[in-house]
């Protein structure tokens, strides 16, 4: 998990914010948009943990929730996690960006 975080930490800008949100659940509120999100899964995507016994590789799926006028952090949270769970369904280790109405 630190590992994780701290690739994360690395790879955002100044100004962008990281947070944990329980268990293996990260929060990203970015002045960017999907290339951003491809950047950070792919630095994940490059991450190994070398046990001792075995290696570990992590990859990530990332939901994406633009902030267009009208939404409140609630709204984009729920916005965000419905894309996350888009990402999830069609394969993992993607990034989606939620279909706003």
């Amino acid at each position: 998990m630190k590992t994780f975080a701290s690739t994360l930490e690395s790879e955002i800008r100044d100004g962008d914010v990281l947070g944990r949100l329980g268990g293996e659940e990260f929060g990203l509120a970015l002045y960017s948009d999907l290339d951003t999100a491809e950047r950070l899964r792919s630095a994940v995507e490059r991450i190994f943990v070398n046990t001792g016994v075995i290696q570990i590789r992590f990859t990530t799926s990332i939901g994406i929730a633009l902030m267009q006028t009208e939404e409140n952090i609630e709204q984009l949270m729920s916005l965000a996690d419905q894309a996350l769970y888009q990402a999830k369904d069609s394969g993992r280790n993607k990034a989606v960006v939620a279909n706003v109405a």
